[in-house]
């Protein structure tokens, strides 16, 4: 019987090994399709397609054995690992209501992706749906969504099989989400596909059942819509399934595959559903052209062209060759690979070139928090754990357990290399600086349109900041600073301040009352368009008050407990060409030998004698000064190293003034004439004191400026983004 199976498939297919059916072509397989199926009755085939064993989601959501594409480790592939990978899909069904407790931490990940990057700072968009202010739910949404979607791509797959539809193809998005992600793109909700020819789902359609008659209280906009001569109109494929026929697609007939359990639970706003349209009819006229120049048209029309079947989450999906493929992307969306920055067709201003300079690729860390995730998770249970030894034991003991508290996370891949202008003359040895304490940094995205639109903020070369979360419920369960860094166009390095046991102070936890900090982690930030390297974070021992039940104003009277301590980020940064020197730290680095750069520090109510002769060494001002630990410093530091070391700036909500003294630095403010804290839009007040501060050994260019935290969305209403002014200055790089 092995040795029939063998000599068929030898004929008539292409053998990988005595069990695998690698390809086939439509008029090959009769021949020995029945062998196979006689020889092994429990063996499914997806007919005269590219596939091994494995297993798909039924229309149910059970796993069930099916097929599995051999082509999917090609290279395409590996650009990203899957997407979807850590999510089980197999156990969710359309129609059933997802909570973000269910899904693995790890899918922050792809709520990074579905959360913002758009230009008018309402960060808020989830495939196809918008929503206003954070987008908690977000994760959520984009997974139910999903979910259904793979569930209609089984249904087709079934509707292919029992009518012999044998010649399809995803397009636009679905193609290039199985090419780069082995799954729906992160940030879409549906899938599009294309077949040869409409005859088939004509039958189909014109067979259907009344839907009104099945469903009387169902919306008719969910399956039916007309205007003048041109209508959608749906039928029943079967009681969970419709099938809606239309001529009102962008530019000819389409058909649309909707489930009733998704309608039941979350109605559509519109006809929606899984797009399928019709080569021997008039295809969209987004997709002609793309279509025939790419050679999509021929390879799908030609039964003598292998299709593929490839992974697509806990299913599978049929392409064109990935020759084709890649053409019909940069027909279609001008981008030179899958796994080009897909939002929009070309190329956005703030995603870096490749080294041929011809196309923009989507960084891998913006679509993964790989970092992050393995440098600082901490598992719900062992969060709720420590929350529960609060009173019964200090928070420094704990602090032991924390994973990298002193870590950095640095992303240099953002920036242009021409925008960096530390060490340049162009602008006059100057650097535009801006401090901020963001106050969680829910709003990245308004501060960065203020950024984009106050004359005073535009181009900064350094922005200092504070009170950025990471995974914290209240803000999103996003990382604040890659949201911000990537919509300047900045490089970014972030520091662990405190890990969040509770979702914030009694406001906070009112407003996510049921909802799950992601990762629970607030710190300090910095933004540089130069490279950054040679981080340090200097940290204060944890207070009990932090970790306490006893009420206080560093606790939010006793509803935040944190883990961690106050802390200084610390950075050099400027132009490198040595890329070792960005992977190296001290003390492997000889600061004489350094390319001209800049110390910047972040700094949160660190107290000003915190380590400071560490500080002082590490901002290039050599031996601390001989006193005692109780003396106050008098004199400021000077440079070891001026061919080099064109400055220092630091920032930040101090604890104390004297901060910049006691580092060798001078007060670069006006503290008497800019108040900073606490501001009021609605009164259009800056602040009853100084509460935010610029050190440095750098001469300003002008007196520092306070600008109010206030974010205008229309004529008549302002959001105010924090608590804090932001704050900024002017300052002249020495030697420069």
């Amino acid at each position: 019987q092995k040795d029939i199976m063998d000599s068929s498939l030898r004929q008539h297919g292409k053998v990988k090994d005595s069990s695998t059916v690698i390809s086939c072509r439509k008029k090959d397989w009769k021949p020995f399709v029945l062998a196979l199926l006689f020889l092994s009755p429990g063996l499914n085939i997806y007919y005269g397609y590219t596939v091994t064993s494995s297993y798909h989601v039924d229309s149910t959501g059970q796993e069930v054995e099916e097929a599995k594409n051999n082509n999917s480790q090609s290279s395409t592939t590996t650009v990203f690992s899957s997407f979807n990978k850590h999510v089980n899909f197999g156990k969710f069904t359309c129609g059933q209501q997802i909570s973000v407790n269910q899904i693995p931490p790890e899918t922050l990940a792809q709520y990074e992706m579905v959360y913002g990057y758009n230009e008018k700072a309402t960060h808020n968009s989830v495939g196809h749906n918008f929503f206003r202010g954070p987008m908690n739910n977000g994760v959520e949404l984009i997974l139910y969504l999903q979910v259904c979607s793979y569930t209609l791509l089984n249904k087709f797959w079934d509707l292919a099989k029992e009518h012999n539809i044998t010649r399809w193809s995803a397009h636009g998005g679905a193609l290039m989400g199985a090419m780069c992600h082995s799954s729906i793109n992160p940030w879409d909700d549906d899938i599009d596909i294309t077949v040869s020819s409409c005859d088939k789902l004509n039958e189909i359609w014109d067979n259907g059942g009344s839907v009104s008659e099945r469903y009387p209280s169902m919306k008719k906009n969910q399956y039916f819509w007309q205007k003048g001569n041109k209508k959608w109109d749906g039928r029943l494929v079967d009681d969970n399934y419709i099938l809606i026929k239309g001529d009102a697609g962008p530019g000819g007939n389409w058909f649309k595959l909707k489930s009733v359990a998704q309608i039941n639970t979350r109605p559509f706003r519109d006809l929606s559903g899984m797009d399928i349209q019709c080569l021997d009819d008039r295809i969209s006229k987004y997709e002609k052209i793309p279509m025939r120049k790419s050679g999509y048209r021929d390879a799908l029309t030609n039964e003598n062209v292998d299709l593929q079947v490839v992974e697509f989450g806990p299913t599978k999906v049929m392409l064109v060759p990935d020759n084709i493929g890649k053409q019909y992307v940069l027909a279609r969306y001008k981008k030179k690979s899958f796994c080009d920055y897909p939002l929009g067709t070309g190329a956005p201003d703030s995603i870096i070139k490749n080294n041929d300079e011809s196309s923009y690729s989507l960084p891998r860390t913006t679509a993964q928090l790989d970092e992050v995730l393995s440098k600082w998770y901490i598992s719900p249970n062992k969060r709720n754990e420590w929350l529960s030894k609060v009173g019964k034991i200090s928070g420094n003991e704990l602090n032991v357990q924390v994973p990298n508290m002193d870590h950095v996370e640095i992303d240099n891949s953002i920036a242009l290399p021409e925008s960096c202008r530390i060490g340049s003359t162009t602008t006059n040895g100057e650097l535009n600086v801006v401090g901020f304490n963001a106050g969680r940094g829910t709003y990245w995205a308004e501060f960065a349109s203020m950024i984009e639109t106050i004359p005073e903020l535009n181009q900064p070369d350094l922005i200092i900041m504070s009170e950025m979360d990471i995974g914290m419920a209240r803000s999103g369960n996003i990382h604040t600073t890659r949201k911000l860094a990537y919509r300047l166009k900045m490089n970014y390095a972030w520091g662990l301040e405190f890990v969040e046991l509770t979702n914030g102070n009694k406001e906070e936890q009112e407003m996510t009352r049921g909802k799950e900090n992601a990762l629970g982690l607030h710190g300090n930030a910095i933004l540089s368009r130069c490279p950054m390297y040679d981080p340090k974070i200097y940290r204060d021992v944890l207070e009990d008050l932090y970790f306490s039940n006893r009420a206080h104003s560093v606790n939010a009277q006793g509803t935040e407990k944190r883990l961690g301590g106050r802390m200084g980020l610390y950075v050099r940064t400027g132009p490198v060409d040595d890329e070792d020197l960005l992977s190296s730290s001290s003390p492997e680095l000889e600061l004489k030998s350094l390319p001209p750069h800049v110390v910047v520090g972040s700094v949160h109510k660190l107290k000003e004698d915190t380590l400071r002769e560490e500080i002082w060494e590490y901002q290039g001002f050599g031996t601390f000064p001989n006193i005692s630990k109780t003396e106050k410093v008098t004199e400021g530091g000077v440079s070891q190293y001026k061919h080099n070391n064109l400055g220092v700036v630091s920032s930040g909500d101090l604890a104390s003034r004297a901060y910049c003294r006691e580092n060798g630095l001078r007060n670069l403010d006006l503290p008497q004439k800019h108040k900073t804290f606490p501001a009021s839009c609605e009164k259009k007040q800056l602040g009853l004191w100084r509460g935010d501060f610029f050190c440095g050994d750098m001469k300003a260019s002008g007196d520092d400026l306070n600008i109010l935290p206030c974010y205008n969305k229309t004529r008549t209403e302002t959001l105010q983004i924090s608590d804090h002014s932001i704050i900024q200055i002017r300052l002249k790089m020495n030697n420069v």
